[in-house]
């Protein structure tokens, strides 16, 4: 798949972000070699990538400056920069890999699932800290990486399983 998505919380050149995504998936139990094998009601090797962006910066006007006119000055109406201006400030982009295989063995009474996954976060849209000395205490960038890695494993059992009752656990 492919995705396009604007987004008015960033400027003219950065609007727009692409994602793609592809994903497979092998079911070796319809394979010639493990069509016969009586155990194994089902298994598949998944494997997927995708990009997905993220534009939550909270505010809408991340890329401009913006001007109070809460200024007192005398009698008149004074102005001030109020927030800076990023206009490079871009998308959040995460980056997904999940490789797993699924098995039902035993005329589907034994269940499992592992599968491994790493998210990769870039360009974090994140308040970049100041000296508070400049007036102001930070702003609006894509600041740092993260990566979130693991494996999940799941396991389901039906030990009893009659006409009028079946237990799974």
């Amino acid at each position: 798949t492919f995705r396009a998505d604007a987004s008015s919380k960033f400027g003219p050149s950065n609007k727009w972000g692409y994602f793609p995504s592809a994903a497979v998936a092998w079911r070796i139990s319809n394979e010639k070699f493990l069509r016969d094998v009586d155990a194994v009601s089902n298994l598949k090797l998944r494997l997927g990538y995708g990009l997905v962006g993220n534009d939550n910066i909270g505010t809408y006007y991340a890329w401009q400056s913006l001007y109070s006119l809460s200024y007192a000055n005398s009698n008149q109406i004074g102005a001030f920069v109020s927030t800076l201006e990023n206009k490079g400030i871009s998308w959040e982009k995460n980056g997904n890999l999940n490789v797993g295989i699924e098995a039902s063995l035993f005329d589907n009474r034994l269940k499992f699932n592992v599968e491994y996954y790493n998210k990769k976060t870039s360009d974090m849209l994140l308040n970049y800290p100041m000296a508070l000395s400049t007036g102001f205490s930070g702003y609006d960038a894509n600041v740092g990486d993260m990566r979130n890695s693991g494996v999940e494993f799941e396991i389901k059992g039906t030990p009893i399983r009659t006409n009028d009752f079946e237990w799974n656990v």
